[in-house]
């Protein structure tokens, strides 16, 4: 009866693990199932099965209060009976979520974006699509107007009855010690009823579809069908009903056993949170309206941001709104990979930022990591330099597939972890590109503002399918994209020390991983004030990500030579005149000026406002 649902649901019905670390160590992993529904990586499951999201940002900041109370308090030799008190009041709770990972498919995906409604328990995420590039065939979503209680339905999806997952404490990850032993398990039932559970704050009504059987552990998430696939429901819980009297004993009454029942998120409810959110799916019939069309996400990870557009003003613009989930196709509109090799051996490291015609930027220390390993060359401490090594030097844009070669290193070696790259068009689609760069913004950053850093990683796993956050290089080695955010901590206008990061640099908490070095670091109007420079990983769950930003300023110094008709041939001008004569896009370069020192060499200076 149910077998033709059973062979199409399988098609996009993946097993969900959910796990946590408490504060007293313990570890707590679930099986849930999610649901595909188109090429672009959304999928939905239950919103129980993103609560640790919200829970783990509530218990990370009174983790945070408790610590620095405590070492106050205790930092005291001698404590009054007034601090003793407050030592007793000061509780740690054994059920603080320190950690917490959503495999999807047993992978951490990385979640793009995110739409949790907890009242109406649905949960709709995006992930990058590459992981289901073999998936041919999407559910189709049926109607609410032909549903009605009586008709048979099925629920198909996985349980699992033991994890054995446990916690690293070193490495601060979780580890999968034992395959799970997953069964896809098919339940059928008759729809009896509508559950009404009131309205949620939004004024729409919570309604659920309950059927005659219940579901196992582990079906949270997975689809309620009808006999030909379509999907009804997506199971959330079960529902304890009393069966009433069952028989007399010993001239008593006596109450019969419960019997549970399951409650599914009704497909009018489905469809349109789909709807309001913007998510393409397929629906097969007619559905109700409901009596308000607005909803309202209690947890999502869609951030509004406003992206600048030629000359306006960010601040005074409403419609060039994009979200966090599109700010992506931002960098990869500019961003570029970098790879140098010689003879066999390749080393895809860094990342880089188109800025203007055939020409880029990157961090200075992936230049010399490049020289150093092919050359043997290390520079120290003197005038500006520009090289081409011995090697070569390709970078790639793997959205556009465009390929440049790096014909010219330019940069300082001291004062900026900068470099500028000169490029040679290696293909037709580099020679295609027109106008497609970043614009740079010179000015300070603000203590606690927001900043998002873009940049490709090392990755083992090599894409089957070309995908634009996903590119392989010829000795096997493959570069994925990623991104973090975080808040400014510290800004060190010229230098933080005149040792390690004696240029002008700001601290971060966004955690930068091996190879965004050189990447963009964007403030909330999507301009780029920086390059991603270094990061010191926390030691214990307590401390945070120390990360630094290269501020741009004082690259303005460095001299490049390229051939525009307002420049000489074969002479070296500083990236100031590039800003200047609009050949870049660089917000605040007029605040730069330069002058020469006791040495007569140019400086570079910057106006604060």
């Amino acid at each position: 009866m149910f077998d033709k649902a059973y062979k199409t649901v399988q098609e996009f019905t993946f097993p969900l693990i959910i796990i946590a670390r408490f504060y007293d160590k313990r570890v707590v992993a679930e099986v849930g199932n999610f649901i595909l529904l188109n090429k672009d990586g959304w999928l939905m499951t239950t919103a129980y099965h993103f609560r640790y999201i919200s829970l783990y940002k509530k218990h990370k900041s009174e983790i945070e209060e408790y610590q620095i109370k405590s070492k106050s308090l205790y930092s005291r030799k001698r404590k009054s009976k007034r601090q003793q008190k407050k030592l007793l009041k000061l509780q740690i709770s054994k059920d603080w979520i320190t950690h917490y990972d959503i495999l999807f498919g047993g992978i951490n995906m990385g979640i793009k974006e995110y739409y949790v409604f907890s009242e109406h328990d649905l949960a709709l995420v995006r992930v990058d699509p590459k992981y289901f590039d073999r998936v041919e065939i999407y559910p189709s979503i049926r109607g609410s107007s032909s549903l009605k209680p009586g008709i048979k339905l099925c629920r198909i999806g996985y349980v699992c009855t033991e994890l054995n997952i446990s916690f690293d404490e070193s490495t601060n990850k979780f580890s999968i010690n034992e395959l799970p032993r997953l069964s896809r398990l098919p339940i059928d039932g008759i729809y009896t009823r509508n559950v009404i559970a009131g309205k949620s704050r939004d004024g729409n009504e919570i309604v659920y579809i309950e059927t005659s059987t219940s579901g196992l552990a582990g079906h949270e998430g997975c689809a309620i069908v009808d006999e030909d696939g379509n999907i009804c429901a997506i199971h959330s819980s079960n529902l304890e009903v009393s069966v009433g009297l069952i028989g007399i004993h010993d001239k008593k009454q006596k109450l019969g056993n419960s019997h549970l029942t399951g409650i599914g998120v009704h497909s009018k409810t489905i469809t349109k949170l789909l709807s309001s959110c913007g998510i393409d799916f397929k629906l097969t019939g007619e559905t109700e309206p409901l009596e308000s069309e607005i909803f309202t996400p209690d947890e999502s990870g869609k951030v509004k941001m406003t992206l600048k557009v030629d000359n306006e003003d960010p601040k005074e613009s409403s419609e060039n709104k994009f979200l966090i989930g599109s700010f992506k196709s931002v960098f990869i509109d500019f961003g570029l990979c970098l790879c140098a090799f010689k003879n066999s051996e390749y080393i895809p490291s860094g990342t880089a930022v188109m800025v203007g015609p055939c020409l880029a930027m990157t961090a200075r220390h992936v230049v010399e990591d490049f020289l150093r390993v092919f050359d043997g060359k290390k520079y120290f401490e003197g005038n500006p330099k520009k090289d081409t090594g011995t090697f070569s030097t390709m970078v790639i844009n793997p959205k556009s597939e465009a390929k440049w070669a790096v014909q010219q290193f330019y940069f300082l070696v001291e004062g900026v972890d900068v470099a500028f790259l000169k490029l040679a068009p290696q293909n037709q689609m580099a020679k295609d590109r027109v106008n497609i760069f970043a614009t740079i913004d010179l000015s300070m950053p603000k203590i606690g503002d927001k900043i998002f850093a873009f940049g490709f990683v090392d990755t083992q796993t090599i894409a089957e399918k070309k995908s634009e956050d996903h590119i392989s290089f010829g000795n096997g080695m493959s570069r994925s994209l990623a991104y973090s955010e975080g808040v400014v901590k510290e800004v060190h206008q010229q230098y933080r020390d005149l040792s390690r990061l004696k240029f002008p640099c700001f601290q971060t908490n966004a955690r930068f991983d091996g190879g965004m070095s050189g990447g963009p670091v964007l403030n909330e109007n999507g301009i780029v004030i920086g390059l991603v420079c270094s990061n010191l990983p926390p030691s214990s769950i307590e401390e945070e990500h120390v990360s630094y930003v290269s501020l741009l300023w004082s690259s303005m110094l460095i001299s490049i030579s390229l051939p525009f008709p307002e420049f000489e041939l074969d002479k070296d001008y500083p990236v100031l005149f590039l800003a200047k004569h609009k050949i870049i896009n660089v917000i605040g370069w007029e605040k730069c000026f330069l002058e020469k020192n006791d040495s007569g060499k140019f400086v570079i200076g910057f106006r604060l406002d």
